[in-house]
């Protein structure tokens, strides 16, 4: 599904199951934040969202494949503290359910603690309560992230503030019965001086996750990479290692290629007086097998195309361009790359679809308003 109004097909069109965009909630009173989507492999989709309706909360709903409410009408309730709740995230559990997490907020906002529930096909929450990802309360969290484990429960990531104000990185595995996996306080990622953010992360397929960020403990700002094991332990050296050697790094994405398993890393930074989009390589040990600086740029997403090789996409001199990138780094688009958009901003996530291609959206202007057109790429 692509926003909440249609569906895009291999030749790139849109149909529409209903006359009118799909409404998740006719509940109009309060407002409505923190939205999250995926896929629930059979044409419909999970969604989450931030409620202030009373009473207010984390409510979740399912789509169906013909955008009709398939469970509570204006959604089902997850977190009434009475406290405010902030963001969401959402994985499949693979049996045709799915994970939901939020941060919930306590008596203060130094409380805003990861929390999670799991609710099969129909919608029924599969554990008694709601589960905490870790017993620490002063943590101030953001930045949720939720990925599967590969064993049919969670790896989910998040900063917070707990022993640094400027925010540390951590985790925790959650079985698929709701059980903490790991240290009860949750696994530090990365624990050292200046701001991590930007945090990404992804399963590694063998029940551990890959996880990178912007590091600003040394100048200048850098990407930092680490590998968390099965256990809940570093693979790699203690806070993490820089990718970018020294050099600049900015809001960092990141994807796994399924066949090599080799990690594919996309940023922006200074360099030669320019601000230029990266794109690099790793395997699964942590060496870096290519880095390219690919053209000035900002806004950089990356993904694999769904076999070997993987695709860019950033926004230059204002316009959004894409390019594929086959296995080990060889440049396939090069090196004009595909201007998909002669007008672009915030490329989002170009996705591998229909057997090697892709499909990559952004937002481009249009007089008052703003759309989101795509362009699937065969590769």
């Amino acid at each position: 599904p692509v926003g909440s109004d249609g569906l895009v097909q291999p030749n790139g069109l849109y149909t529409f199951p209903n006359a009118s965009p799909a409404q998740i909630t006719s509940v109009g009173f309060g407002t409505k934040s923190g939205l999250s989507a995926i896929s629930d492999g059979a044409g419909g989709a999970f969604v989450a969202w931030v409620d202030e309706r009373t009473p207010r909360g984390i409510y979740t709903q399912h789509m169906t494949a013909a955008f009709a409410e398939g469970w509570t009408a204006n959604g089902i309730q997850l977190s009434n503290k009475g406290f405010p709740s902030f963001e969401t995230a959402l994985c499949p559990d693979g049996q045709g359910g799915v994970y939901v997490a939020w941060f919930q907020r306590g008596a203060t906002n130094a409380i805003r603690v990861p929390q999670l529930m799991r609710l099969n096909s129909a919608g029924v929450a599969l554990w008694v309560a709601n589960v905490a990802a870790t017993t620490q309360t002063l943590t101030n969290g953001s930045q949720l992230r939720l990925l599967t484990d590969d064993a049919g429960g969670v790896i989910v990531v998040w900063r917070d503030q707990r022993s640094d104000p400027s925010g540390d990185l951590y985790a925790q595995r959650v079985s698929r019965e709701g059980a903490r996996l790991w240290a009860a306080a949750g696994i530090a990622l990365c624990v050292t001086t200046g701001v991590q953010h930007d945090l990404q992360a992804v399963p590694d397929g063998g029940s551990g996750s890959y996880a990178v960020w912007s590091d600003a403990r040394s100048v200048p700002e850098q990407i930092y990479t680490q590998h968390i094991s099965p256990f809940g332990e570093n693979y790699w050296i203690t806070n993490g290692f820089s990718v970018t050697g020294g050099a600049e790094g900015l809001a960092p994405s990141l994807a796994r290629e399924p066949v090599s398993g080799d990690l594919l890393l996309g940023w922006h930074g200074n360099y030669i007086f320019y601000i230029y989009a990266f794109f690099a390589r790793m395997n699964a040990g942590g060496t870096l097998l290519s880095t390219h600086a690919v053209n000035p740029g900002t806004n950089v997403n990356v993904s694999t195309d769904g076999m070997d090789g993987s695709v860019l996409t950033w926004i230059e001199d204002g316009q959004t361009v894409v390019r594929a990138y086959p296995a080990l780094g060889t440049v396939k688009f090069h090196p004009a790359s595909l201007r998909a958009a002669a007008r672009g901003s915030g490329p989002h996530h170009p996705l591998p679809a229909w057997a090697g291609g892709f499909t990559a959206a952004w937002l481009r202007p249009a007089s008052a308003l703003s759309l989101v057109p795509t362009v699937r790429v065969p590769t």
